[in-house]
């Protein structure tokens, strides 16, 4: 398990800026040989190298007491991959250690199905005859059309954003409330990473599509995909297909823990519900809105005690539940061993069917968030509906106190 510690005085040290410097500088150089996500990718040859690119995003943010925390990002870009990030770091004071906390989170793929085309009698020449219903075509936008990022523009820059590069925005701003007591409100920050990519091909007018990552000050990171039309490519669901590779100080060590909170019907209390996911063995499950799912990734190493699991969670923000033929939407959230080259979503029921073990492993999550843009949506004219999920630290505290940060 590697965990990069802060010890800037310490004579053997290389200090914290240079540690995860370099670590980023490696991520970046491994990322291009990684396999393009989905199985039906665009070749090469078919995608400009010019939206390609990456950097590192970097924040301190200040805290009350004289503290702060802070996080470091490794983002990259590509055709057909979209805006992803290929590393990141917390540190949640100022004189911690820098918490591994993600290997890699991305937009798999978007799938796109749309409602059955309505039956016109006049169009068969025997209008009793039984015909059955006509679907749209069903498509992967990544896979299928290997879409690049669209430029940064000034009004996607706004009055706080900043060219990260062409195509990608990064901006630090205030995001609310974070705490409120009675007699003291603490405002928070976050650094955000976005980008959008158009869906030129889609049935009935483009589709555009925006991502962002917001990287809070709290330890949380915010994962959403916004999907804008003009007005005309309604009627469809867009259902987001997430991979997360949570990896807490490194690859090795990590668990999966399956949360749920009951509130039964005529029962005189709720109860909490922490359990290995799956009985450590891969595979997937289905988000209960009566069970307020989320999964929980914890560092062996650190600790072990599930009654009090501490590490991040993973926390579902999408309204309605997606179910298709396709057995990948069998389930909402997926748990499979890492193995090289396992990036396709569609691809899930084959990566998870010999059910390895997954406690004490190197483990990725994966999650289906779905929008579904209805006839006539937005009064005609269009606008942004949003999907994602959050990721937020649980007993952070504790997991670095029983590792003797």
């Amino acid at each position: 398990m590697l965990w990069v510690a802060m010890s800037r005085g310490h004579p053997d040290a290389w200090g914290v800026a240079a540690v995860a410097r370099v670590l980023c500088a490696a991520v970046l150089l491994l990322c291009p040989a990684q396999p393009a996500v989905g199985s039906s990718a665009a070749p090469e040859a078919a995608r400009p190298a010019s939206t390609a690119g990456g950097g590192v995003a970097e924040e301190v943010f200040p805290a009350a007491g004289g503290g702060a925390t802070a996080w470091r990002v490794c983002w990259r870009h590509a055709p057909g991959e979209g805006l992803f990030i290929a590393g990141a770091w917390y540190r949640p004071t100022a004189g911690a250690e820098w918490v591994q906390v993600l290997a890699g989170l991305r937009l798999s793929d978007v799938f796109v199905s749309g409602h059955a085309v309505p039956f016109d009698p006049a169009a068969v020449a025997d209008p009793a005859a039984p015909v059955p219903p006509v679907e749209e075509p069903r498509r992967f936008v990544l896979a299928e059309t290997a879409p690049p990022l669209l430029p940064v523009s000034a009004a996607d820059l706004g009055a706080d954003g900043e060219r990260a590069d062409g195509y990608v925005v990064r901006r630090v701003r205030d995001r609310g409330i974070a705490r409120k007591t009675a007699g003291a409100t603490v405002r928070g920050r976050e650094l955000v990473l976005a980008a959008a990519f158009a869906d030129r091909a889609a049935a009935g007018g483009p589709v555009v599509y925006l991502l962002r990552y917001a990287f809070r000050d709290d330890g949380g990171v915010e994962v959403r995909l916004g999907v804008s039309t003009d007005g005309r490519s309604t009627g469809r669901s867009h259902l987001a297909l997430w991979r997360v590779d949570v990896d807490l100080g490194g690859p090795a060590g990590d668990a999966v823990v399956l949360h749920r909170h009951l509130e039964p019907e005529g029962a005189v209390a709720a109860f909490d519900s922490s359990t290995f996911f799956n009985v450590s063995r891969e595979g997937g499950v289905s988000r209960q809105a009566l069970g307020f799912t989320s999964l929980g990734v914890l560092d062996l190493d650190r600790q072990r005690d599930l009654r009090r699991a501490a590490g991040w969670d993973l926390v579902p923000r999408a309204a309605g539940l997606a179910r298709h033929r396709e057995p990948f939407t069998r389930h909402d959230l997926w748990v499979s061993r890492y193995h090289r080259g396992e990036t396709s979503y569609r691809d899930l029921p084959l990566y998870v069917a010999d059910g390895e073990e997954i406690t004490g492993a190197d483990v990725v999550l994966w999650h289906a968030t779905p929008v579904h843009l209805g006839e006539g949506w937005g009064d005609g004219a269009g606008g942004v509906e949003w999907t994602g999920f959050d990721l937020l630290p649980r007993r952070l505290t504790e997991l670095l106190a029983d590792g003797g940060g």
